[in-house]
């Protein structure tokens, strides 16, 4: 049996997209947690998300226009992840703005998905709604149903991402 998020959580997470154009999506874990973005095709694949956490909704659309002016001069790492799969990351001053949201089994292919990140990314919209990815079916432990405990903002933050180049 199939668990269903109620009306209101769909209202908010559903958002129409026009054809052939991809869209930038904010998510959370819950309503009351730290934001993310990520970029959507036309048909709702990822292409890569921010590498970043933001407070509020007026944050994360910030963070999205600045990634979006300084996006031709991002500049592109890959790098091998556990299991000989890779991965893109693109970068100012060092700094991880954007990563692949999942890996890929070449480097060649992680490169050729950082460039159709950069090609949706530059005609894309940006939605205004928050997707609560509590709703989410992968959100739920198997055996009891029961949301995931993710932990607060402030215990993602002393979590530092991946470390460039491992």
């Amino acid at each position: 049996m199939t668990e269903q998020p109620d009306n209101a959580t769909l209202e908010t997470a559903v958002e129409t997209v026009p054809s052939g154009q991809g869209h930038f999506q904010m998510f959370a874990a819950d309503g009351k947690s730290a934001l993310r973005w990520r970029l959507l095709s036309a048909n709702n694949r990822e292409l890569g998300r921010a590498w970043s956490y933001q407070p509020d909704t007026e944050t994360c659309l910030l963070a999205i226009k600045q990634m979006l002016e300084q996006l031709d001069g991002l500049l592109l790492q890959t790098r091998r992840r556990e299991g000989n799969v890779w991965q893109w990351m693109l970068c100012a001053d060092e700094s991880p703005i954007a990563i692949s949201g999942h890996t890929y089994d070449r480097q060649v292919r992680a490169i050729e998905a950082a460039a159709r990140f950069r090609a949706h990314a530059a005609t894309a919209r940006i939605g205004a709604n928050v997707m609560l990815t509590g709703t989410r079916r992968w959100m739920h432990a198997a055996s009891d149903r029961q949301p995931l405990r993710l932990g607060s903002a402030a215990e993602r933050g002393r979590l530092a991402p991946p470390a460039i180049g491992a």
